[in-house]
């Protein structure tokens, strides 16, 4: 059954919640099944609605149910349940079971595998526990596109509110993202460590995955800006530390909970920066700061996450007055932006 109670859903494992929205209580999960398909929090509680009754009645004889299992669900459903209550002795007939996986099956194919939402805030979902999934992100974009900015958003969402963040940066200490980050985090004494790369630079402090505490958020801001080497002897390169780390981070830290953003400020810089080629490749998540041109990003998106012309020019023109779009790239693979979501085949 289709509900909106996430606990269903996460009991179940079979659906998984992949995006919200931020200015209700919608979300878009999808489906663990040989087909994926994206699922919106149903706008309706009425059975009726969502499968037709000639449909209903078909799959009825097809499985000879009483029409007292069908009452059963259609209670459940307008009472938005998190089980269907059946009838005495329903629970463990195998035709009734079956039975409720075809109108749970029919409801799943009839949805669309993208939407579009005029009104919304969508943005991708971070489960508090990463351990599971890959889910470390890159985000790309020209200065000023608002990269820090998109990161701290997701930074800030409920899911993941509660957990140490490393900010690494330039400007840790004055940058206006990692300052709005101090002043919205209610525990930020605690849960916000900024450092600033000049200071590791000076101090030549090497930082390791060992390092880094189980389950925080790691934030690599602007390290391509940094010179190969800053010492006089050309032994010690914050910026080759910081691309190690990150690459540590990346391939294993999701074994231990890390959760982990990567913000560039170009795409074509990894043509020729083997660090970056690696990040790339390990990250689940792929998110373009479309405010300025789109078009340092076409290319991009057609050589390393494998998007024809026509799926890219749909995606962008779907996308439009949104500032960013995401695409995960490990399965489920899919396209969001501000207002619209699109599941990859």
């Amino acid at each position: 059954m289709i509900t909106t109670s996430e606990a269903k859903a996460a009991s179940h494992g079979k659906y998984t919640k992949v995006a919200y929205d931020r200015k209700s209580n919608l979300s878009i999960y999808v489906t663990r099944t040989e087909d994926t398909y994206p699922i919106q929090t149903p706008s309706t509680s009425v059975l009726d609605d969502l499968i037709s009754k000639e449909k209903l009645n078909i799959l009825r004889k097809r499985y000879s149910v009483p029409k007292s299992v069908i009452r059963s669900i259609r209670s459940s459903y307008e009472n938005q349940s998190e089980y269907i209550n059946l009838p005495d002795g329903a629970n463990s007939d195998l035709s009734t079971q079956l039975f409720i996986d075809n109108i749970e099956s029919h409801i799943i194919r009839s949805l669309k595998k993208e939407i579009t939402l005029p009104k919304a805030d969508l943005q991708v979902f971070y489960p508090s526990n990463v351990r599971s999934q890959f889910y470390s992100t890159i985000v790309l974009g020209a200065s000023s596109s608002g990269k820090d900015w998109w990161v701290v958003d997701q930074v800030l969402s409920p899911s993941l509110k509660d957990k140490l963040v490393i900010y690494f940066s330039m400007h840790a200490h004055d940058d206006s993202t990692v300052l709005r980050l101090i002043k919205e985090r209610k525990n930020a004494s605690t849960h916000v460590r900024r450092i600033d790369l000049k200071a590791l630079a000076e101090d030549k402090i090497v930082f390791k995955l060992s390092d880094l505490p189980d389950d925080c958020i790691v934030c690599f801001s602007d390290i391509e800006s940094l010179p190969d080497s800053v010492s006089g002897t050309g032994t010690y390169s914050v910026k080759k530390m910081l691309y190690r780390l990150a690459e540590s981070v990346y391939s294993s830290g999701r074994h231990r909970g890390i959760l982990s953003f990567f913000i560039a400020h170009s795409s074509t810089q990894g043509r020729g920066n083997i660090h970056f080629v690696k990040l790339r490749r390990e990250a689940s998540i792929v998110v373009c700061m479309i405010a300025g041109s789109k078009a340092p990003f076409m290319g991009y998106l057609q050589r390393n996450l494998g998007m024809s012309k026509g799926e890219i020019a749909h995606v962008f023109e779907k996308s439009k007055g949104s500032r960013f779009i995401a695409l995960q790239q490990s399965n489920p693979e899919f396209a969001l932006s501000k207002s619209y979501f699109f599941l990859r085949d």
